[in-house]
């Protein structure tokens, strides 16, 4: 009898045929998405840090604390997007700058530039930013002297 066994092979396991079917259905899916977040993570990549280098976890704090940064307005913003996020009623700004209110909400600091002072470059930007001082009592940014 142990000779019989030894002439005899073992019987071969085989894999059925839905299991090999799953394993590569499983690669398919990671090789398909992975191929989208590699394809995502390039384009994001592509656009790069901000100017300046990237962005410090305290990088507008480079003020003194309790003292907003106003070099952070920019001329790409709106005038109720700037009187809410320094609490200051937009109409003071309107106001102060001499420009209705009444549709000019939606319009950036450029946009009103270019409309009602074209003969100034940034003139808007920069009354906004002293008009912002004088609200918050903040003093005037120092000039370098040569």
């Amino acid at each position: 009898m142990t000779e019989q066994a030894e002439g005899t092979q073992p019987q071969k396991r085989t894999i059925p045929w839905w299991v090999v079917a799953l394993i590569l259905l499983g690669v398919a899916i990671i090789a398909f998405f992975g191929m989208r977040a590699y394809r995502a993570a390039t384009r994001f990549r592509a656009f790069g840090p901000p100017q300046g280098g990237r962005p410090g976890l305290f990088q507008g704090l480079k003020s003194t604390p309790g003292v907003p940064d106003l070099d952070g307005t920019r001329d790409w913003m709106t005038v109720p997007f700037i009187a809410h996020t320094f609490h200051l009623p937009g109409k003071v700004i309107f106001d102060k700058l001499g420009i209705p209110q009444q549709g000019n909400e939606k319009k950036s600091l450029v946009k009103l530039n270019g409309e009602y002072f074209p003969t100034k470059s940034n003139y808007v930007l920069g009354k906004v930013k002293d008009i912002l001082r004088e609200h918050l009592g903040t003093p005037a940014a120092a000039t370098p002297t040569p």
